[in-house]
């Protein structure tokens, strides 16, 4: 999501990507391995599509509200 060149969300990206990395090396052990298969993350594909399609503000709406959900 904060790679995109779609997105300009504004917030401290090295924390996050530690954070969110650390999660999900304790949740999925896929995610440990080099090559990982989106086509097996429906989800992430969709919800990747419509955050491209939102505004800016709403954009930063969604990922504040993200990340306070998942703190």
């Amino acid at each position: 999501m904060s790679d995109s060149n779609y997105t300009n969300l504004k917030y401290n990206k090295t924390e996050m990507y530690n954070y969110f990395d650390s999660i999900l090396k304790e949740v999925d052990d896929e995610y440990r391995n080099t090559l990982i298969n989106f086509a097996r993350y429906h989800l992430i594909m969709f919800a990747m599509a419509k955050i491209m399609e939102m505004a800016k503000e709403e954009q930063n709406q969604g990922a504040l509200y993200l990340f306070n959900y998942i703190k």
